[in-house]
């Protein structure tokens, strides 16, 4: 698990981007005679017909309308080296996966921090040669250079701070939350803000159930709404220059965060536009925007429309997505859309189980299971690669380790 936390710092060019983590699963995985584990693991199992039906629509969608053979394989490579990695992940984190996911989190930590997250890197946004000013300067070189290396340390941080020393560890999140949320880092903060709700709310680790858990939800909801209140309180009246107040001047009632979203995640509101025209079989991998229209009507909608005259005639426009559910339906059609549906009940479902399974964990569960939501609904369909098979794969893995019901088909693996 240490080679594979620290190998997303690398990445080869190969009909897109490869990465180093999902080369040793690539590599090491056929030794491991995975077919056992998938026959005797029902979540695993709905986990990768999820991603079948992803890669199935977009097949689908490619042939239908004639999709460039380089850009159908960028997207086929989503669902593929998902379902690759995630198989790896949790025969890799074994019996045992709470002690070995520190082993992932402290690798990632370090190789983030030196040197740089390779996903950014590849998109040529990467903050690994800017000083400390630059990022306290640009939020967008914050998010990517500090938010992936700060991340997991927060989260073995607030692990290991839970039990004898519960107030740091609320302090340490509620102080990183702030942080984030002040830099625009909305979803590392909300992570953040959910990891330390969690070490509240359950001062001794114990089994729920459903109906708690919609308790516990009801409660996080009220407090984070009154968080998001004193955050968009703080950036209009305290950091009016700042690219939050810039989005929340935009928002005709800045205290509805469902508006705001609809801002800072446009997608969703151009979505409708583009599915109108191609809403059963979808527009396949890398739709291209011809005539730039849905770009228009983001630029509309996020107040943009003169950066949007200035660079039209020199861009090259893909159709807006930026979400997992939502690409899989505009690039995958109908089919694309039931598996991404089927992920996100799967992981709802897992995280329950896992939560009982070992309430002890509840930290880790709380910190892959938010992101992983956040990502399935607001980030690109590359989160399924990048972030899913760890999450998903501790999720499974910690469900399964102590199921009464069927013997452990997780396999050890020195981390």
């Amino acid at each position: 698990m240490l080679l594979f936390g620290a190998g997303w710092a690398f990445a080869v060019h190969f009909f897109g981007a490869i990465y180093g983590s999902e080369l040793l699963a690539i590599a090491l995985l056929p030794t491991l005679k995975p077919l056992r584990l998938i026959e005797t693991n029902a979540d695993l199992r709905r986990v990768l017909t999820a991603y079948g039906l992803i890669l199935l629509g977009l097949v689908v969608a490619d042939f239908a309308n004639a999709t460039a053979f380089n850009l159908a394989l960028k997207g086929w490579a989503n669902p593929i080296l998902a379902g690759v990695s995630l198989i790896f992940v949790t025969m890799a984190l074994g019996k045992d996966p709470v002690a070995n996911v520190k082993y992932y989190l402290f690798a990632s930590f370090l190789a983030n921090l030196v040197l740089g997250n390779g996903a950014y890197s590849v998109t040529g946004v990467s903050g690994g040669d800017n000083s400390w000013a630059d990022i306290a300067e640009n939020e967008n070189l914050l998010k990517v250079r500090v938010v992936p290396f700060l991340m997991p340390l927060l989260a073995l941080s607030i692990f290991h701070l839970r039990k004898r020393w519960r107030l740091a560890a609320q302090l340490i999140g509620l102080a990183t939350a702030g942080f984030l949320f002040s830099y625009d880092a909305r979803s590392a903060g909300l992570v953040a803000f959910a990891m330390t709700l969690a070490v509240t709310v359950f001062r001794r680790p114990r089994q729920i159930h459903a109906k708690q858990l919609f308790s516990i939800l009801g409660v996080g909801l009220i407090g984070g709404y009154l968080a998001y209140a004193g955050y968009v309180y703080y950036s209009l009246n305290y950091n009016s220059d700042g690219h939050n107040a810039t989005q929340l001047s935009l928002v005709k009632n800045p205290y509805n965060p469902v508006m705001l979203l609809g801002i800072g995640r446009p997608e969703w509101l151009v979505a409708p536009d583009v599915l109108a025209e191609k809403p059963i079989l979808g527009y396949g991998s890398w739709a291209e925007d011809k005539d730039q229209r849905f770009a228009l009507i983001r630029a509309i909608l996020t107040d943009t429309v003169d950066i949007y005259n200035a660079t039209s005639g020199e861009r090259h426009y893909w159709i807006p997505t930026h979400s997992v559910v939502l690409t899989s339906w505009i690039w995958g059609g109908l089919i694309g859309l039931f598996g991404a549906l089927l992920l996100v009940a799967t992981l709802l479902r897992l995280t329950v189980k896992a939560l009982n399974a070992r309430p002890e964990a509840l930290v880790f569960i709380t910190y892959f299971a938010t992101g992983l939501l956040w990502d399935l609904f607001f980030s690109p369909l590359q989160s399924l690669r990048l972030t899913a098979p760890i999450a998903l794969g501790f999720l499974i893995a910690v469900a399964d380790s102590y199921s009464p019901r069927a013997p452990r088909s997780t396999r050890d693996l020195p981390p």
